[in-house]
């Protein structure tokens, strides 16, 4: 939200409190106003019929205590009306400030969303393009072509990915049938590490994973959690840092950590990377690759398996994700 729309929304906010203090002040003193004529009507009046000797008597009059009993619950009734006014008026005033920033929040995010997955599709759509026309037009050896082969997959595998997590995320919002039945998650993981290491073959990946008792799951939806978690450590952990992997058995329930040595995410930031589209930063300055919809889709199928994701600091820098599914 800029600066300028900020201070708008604030000026409007102040204007109509002060108006409705404004205009509740105005019809109280008008009713005092009101109050102090009739008094002193009503006092001439009784004096001139007789009924008093002289206006300073009207006081004890039964008349002046019914009119100042009137206009004090008079005076009662507009405070109070005024002060409730005032209430729903800076109550109504907060949520529909807090829609429209978390409308414009929304915006935003979806924006960065489009800039990220242009640069995602593209990227991958170029490469793949520029290998196709290299091995096409020029006479490569064997060993080039093994090379040009490879980069292919790999930009094809990051496309298919990329795809696939749109897809995932599209049904988690709609109606994603989850398949629960019997998983091996400590197979599921190795099995999927191994995929990784064959993917991205410079990438020091350590493991530690314990037996571990069978969950309730959709293996579809786990595969992406782990692939999900993994990748995205590797995506920021520095050349020839290691990142490690774990599966612990705890008395009921099975635990998942996947520790990487990158910068870490700011305390600030940990309870909104989960939010579809969100990232850590700024569209136009982060390196990274990705459209903020990973940790989103983790945080959908953890919650749908009723299990539960924390972030920790790593040490001596870094983050670890750690993720405990019932079993």
């Amino acid at each position: 939200m800029s600066r300028s729309l900020k201070w708008l929304m604030l000026g409007v906010i102040a204007y109509v409190v002060l108006a409705c203090s404004w205009w509740s002040v105005l019809l109280y003193t008008k009713n005092q106003d009101a109050y102090q004529a009739k008094m002193e009507l009503q006092a001439i009046g009784m004096a001139a019929e007789g009924l008093i000797s002289s206006p300073s008597q009207y006081k004890q009059t039964k008349q002046y205590k019914e009119l100042e009993f009137e206009y004090k619950r008079q005076e009662i009734m507009i405070i109070s009306e005024a002060i409730v006014l005032l209430i729903g008026v800076c109550i109504g005033l907060w949520f529909v400030n807090r829609l429209i920033l978390k409308e414009i929040a929304q915006n935003r995010l979806q924006k960065n969303f489009l800039l990220s997955i242009t640069h995602e599709l593209k990227s991958p759509i170029a490469a793949s393009k520029l290998i196709f026309e290299t091995i096409l037009r020029r006479r490569l050896s064997q060993e080039q072509i093994q090379q040009f082969s490879s980069d292919g997959i790999r930009s094809s595998d990051r496309l298919l990915t990329l795809v696939n997590n749109i897809l995932m995320a599209a049904k988690l919002e709609s109606s994603y049938a989850y398949n629960m039945d019997s998983v091996n998650f400590t197979r599921l993981v190795g099995e999927q590490i191994d995929a990784i290491e064959s993917k991205y073959p410079d990438v020091i990946l350590e493991r530690s994973l314990e037996k571990t008792r069978d969950i309730k799951g959709d293996q579809t939806a786990l595969v992406s959690v782990i692939l999900n978690l993994i990748e995205n450590a590797i995506k920021y952990t520095p050349i020839d840092n290691p990142l490690s992997v774990s599966v612990e058995q705890l008395d009921e329930s099975i635990c998942f950590q996947v520790a990487d040595l990158g910068p870490g995410i700011p305390d600030e930031e940990k309870k909104q990377i989960f939010a579809k589209f969100y990232r850590i930063g700024n569209e136009d300055t982060r390196r990274t690759k990705g459209t903020g919809l990973g940790l989103f889709i983790v945080n959908e199928i953890v919650s749908a398996h009723k299990g539960s994701i924390q972030i920790k600091n790593n040490t001596p820098h870094g983050t670890v994700f750690q993720v405990s599914f019932p079993n």
